[in-house]
């Protein structure tokens, strides 16, 4: 097969519609985008039509059909034309396909490639097995979707989920439209009380606060090369003043204000001594003591601003961990506010950055860190009385006096 069945239009798609700004239709020949309208074929396109279709389509405003109801669309901008190969030696899809509903329609993609699929038969598909024409099964191999492009070290490498995820948390990949730059929905709030926090009647406790750098203070170099991961601790307690420390030099909200915007409301942004992407520190900070001298075992929520502890559960005389652990979840809604299709990409990169704070903020006052990340989500809400769909969980951390690692291997 060749060319001639390959058609490119202008894009029609709703996700299409609300993405981020393009250049307008204007600076295109006019004949040319009348044309796109109906469908350009390309085997009849001339030189200069195809660079134009080209430079259409490295910014996302194509698809791509062979006449009939499957349509291909580009997930990311700057990706080559399309070409039907010359023969077809299989019709089944690739390992790394799925098929799901969207506005109204059904769509078929991969973690393998960035393209998208729509079909109106999505349901007759799940019941009858695949059903698509030659020309059609040419048009998915074009685009990557049949077994014939599937790479074996790419299956030993990667599970469908982490490359679908890897692939589609990119700025290269096309994003709807960002909420701030809309105006459509406001940005939700820098400091809000979760739902767990937010009694009335809860205890507070009010955190000690850090005036400046103890007198034995190491430099930034020597607690960077002395960082280790502490898996084991003291039986001794955690002192409050201690455990208030670590959590001013890591993760308080030090001071907030209105972050500018070009073409877009401004939103109220927080400065501290970990960084977050666009200044959005949508992170919470939950804190279990089981051990900390004159505090009570309990579940509490650091109010970031406040440097204070709220408490949401008491702890069970069963529950055994290290004298402090902590847990993090993270607003969505506030990350996606800005950062719409990767946000969940750079709420781990906060949650990295808050996790290396505070093994630094401990390493002066003799306190060892263990980070993980991978706690039981149900067990997160159950015990700070969370909604998994608002808060969700990004890490775990535990906190104690520090005990030299074994040589067995107790850093990283």
């Amino acid at each position: 097969m060749t060319d001639s069945g390959l058609l490119a239009r202008w894009r029609t798609d709703p996700l299409h519609k609300k993405a981020p700004a393009l250049p307008p239709r204007p600076w295109v020949e006019p004949n040319f985008s009348r044309r796109l309208e109906s469908g350009i074929r390309v085997d009849g396109a001339s030189e200069r039509e195809v660079r134009g279709l080209e430079r259409l389509h490295s910014l996302g405003l194509l698809e791509w059909t062979v006449g009939t109801s499957l349509i291909a669309r580009p997930l990311s901008r700057d990706l080559p034309l399309p070409a039907l190969p010359t023969q077809l030696t299989n019709q089944e899809l690739s390992e790394w396909a799925m098929l799901r509903p969207t506005h109204g329609t059904w769509v078929l993609e991969s973690a393998a490639t960035p393209w998208q699929v729509s079909d109106e038969r999505g349901l007759q598909l799940l019941a009858d097995g695949p059903t698509w024409s030659a020309a059609e099964w040419f048009l998915l191999a074009a685009i990557g979707l049949t077994t014939g492009s599937d790479d074996p070290q790419l299956a030993h490498d990667w599970n469908f989920h982490d490359r679908l995820f890897a692939t589609r948390s990119r700025l290269d990949s096309l994003q709807p439209r960002s909420p701030m730059k809309s105006g459509e929905i406001p940005a939700p709030p820098l400091h809000r009380v979760p739902k767990g926090a937010a009694n009335p009647e809860a205890m507070r406790i009010a955190l000690p606060v850090v005036t400046g750098p103890r007198a034995d203070e190491p430099t930034l170099f020597d607690a960077m090369e002395s960082r280790r991961t502490i898996r084991k601790f003291t039986t001794s307690p955690l002192t409050l003043s201690d455990l208030g420390e670590v959590l001013w030099r890591s993760v308080r909200i030090r001071e907030r204000g209105m972050s500018p915007v070009s073409g877009g409301d401004p939103y109220e942004a927080g400065f501290g001594p970990a960084p977050s992407g666009g200044a959005l520190h949508a992170i919470d900070v939950w804190v279990a003591t089981p051990n900390v001298a004159d505090v009570p075992r309990a579940w509490w929520w650091y109010d970031r601003l406040g440097h204070e502890l709220v408490m949401v559960n008491e702890m069970s005389s069963e529950w055994v961990a290290s004298p402090v652990s902590m847990r993090f979840t993270v607003r969505h809604a506030r990350t996606s506010w800005k950062y719409p299709g990767f946000a969940h990409a750079l709420e781990l990169k906060d949650m990295g950055a808050i996790m290396l704070a505070m093994q630094l903020a401990g390493s002066p006052l003799g306190i060892g860190t263990w980070l993980f990340g991978s706690g039981s989500s149900a067990e997160f809400a159950t015990d700070l009385g969370i909604d998994l769909t608002t808060d969700h969980p990004v890490g775990e951390l535990a906190l104690g006096n520090r005990r030299d690692p074994s040589p067995e291997g107790e850093q990283a």
